[in-house]
């Protein structure tokens, strides 16, 4: 599932098997797909939008019963590996990483 408004799941361009089933929602829907008897097993968003960050983003999850996979997209980010250690340290709870563009192919 990505998170984030439509234009950034947009611009995101990822390219999905197609076997795949993946999902779209706004950060204020959050609470409503963890509330789903099944939860996404990946959750994607950049680490930096107009509404939120991964940090936040990772916190409301786990706030929600979430304990899968969270990436962000790193396109364009000074310092990855330091917005990764933050989150880790914040939730380690969470499988949290960075998804590079070299990735994008989710199969």
């Amino acid at each position: 599932m990505f998170v984030g408004d439509a234009f950034s799941y947009r611009r995101a361009s990822l390219q999905i098997a197609p076997d795949l089933r993946f999902d779209h929602c706004e950060i204020f829907e959050i609470l409503s797909v963890m509330r789903q008897p099944v939860h996404p097993d990946l959750v994607l968003s950049f680490a930096i939008s107009p509404m939120f960050d991964c940090l936040d983003l990772a916190q409301l999850l786990l706030l929600n019963g979430f304990r899968g996979r969270q990436r962000f997209l790193a396109n364009d980010i000074a310092a990855p590996r330091m917005i990764c250690a933050e989150v880790r340290h914040a939730c380690p709870e969470l499988d949290f990483d960075i998804l590079k563009q070299s990735d994008f192919y989710l199969a």
